[in-house]
């Protein structure tokens, strides 16, 4: 269950308060999970389900300005919105996963996901965004990992995503219909080796992510420039230290090569 209720007041001259009054939604949402093993080694799994997510505060009440070297104004106003519905969603997945033997195991999952009232940033112009609701969208994609451990001390972990994903109706933003979903790569991957010697491990990883976009008309086609969301690779490591069975302390840092 969900209620909100807000007020906004503004005491400097204009001084004016405008009150917002509650509204409140229910929402059940089920899910129904699966699994089979057709044979010690592989292992099946499947699930259909619903879901439910409310606006942020944020995104219903607060305005947020921050600087902007494309804006004619020198800004860009995020505007709240504070009559935004919550999003709803249904979704099914299916996926598998093979031990192939001790050392190397395989898995795939296939997932498509239906949101409706989908809660977006609208770009009006160069100086203004709206957070609106869209009135529809759908995220498909394939997941594939894989785990080796070619030696007792060593484990090599890679993964892959390709996540496709539309705005199917739009009556707030025709223009964005039939593009893709904004800060939403179409690709996602990340290797990684992580070492064990006594209570040590370290991990080292690669992550890709590929081209995302912050227009819903996905007009940013530009690379290189400021605001866009261009592919990127980042390095990232881990070091970790098992105190007893109980304990284990880590540290970890991202973009170790500072290059994003």
């Amino acid at each position: 269950r969900w209620q909100t209720e807000g007020r906004y007041f503004q005491t400097t001259a204009p001084a004016t308060t405008t009150e917002f009054p509650s509204r409140s939604q229910t929402k059940v949402s089920p899910k129904l999970s699966a699994v089979f093993k057709p044979r010690g080694d592989v292992t099946l799994r499947a699930s259909i389900g619903s879901s439910f997510r409310a606006p942020s505060n944020l995104d219903l009440y607060s305005n947020t300005v921050i600087a902007s070297s494309t804006s004619p104004t020198g800004f860009l106003t995020s505007q709240s919105d504070p009559n935004l519905k919550p999003e709803t969603g249904e979704g099914a997945e299916v996926g598998g996963e093979w031990r192939v033997n001790p050392q190397l195991k395989l898995g795939a999952t296939v997932h498509r996901t239906r949101i409706s009232n989908l809660i977006y940033t609208k770009n009006v112009d160069l100086s203004l965004n709206q957070r609106v609701n869209a009135g529809s969208a759908v995220v498909q994609g394939l997941e594939l990992v894989a785990a080796i451990q070619p030696l007792p001390w060593l484990t090599l972990d890679a993964s892959y995503a390709y996540i496709d994903s539309e705005i199917t109706a739009n009556e707030a933003d025709p223009s964005s219909v039939g593009k893709r979903l904004t800060v939403a790569p179409a690709n996602i991957g990340n290797l990684s080796a992580t070492v064990l010697h006594g209570p040590w491990t370290g991990t080292i990883g690669l992550r890709h992510s590929g081209k995302a976009y912050t227009t819903a008309n996905n007009s940013d086609v530009v690379q290189g420039v400021p605001q866009s969301k261009d592919s990127y690779q980042m390095v990232h490591g881990k070091l970790g230290y098992q105190v007893n069975s109980m304990w284990q302390f880590n540290l970890a840092v991202n973009n170790l090569l500072d290059t994003v």
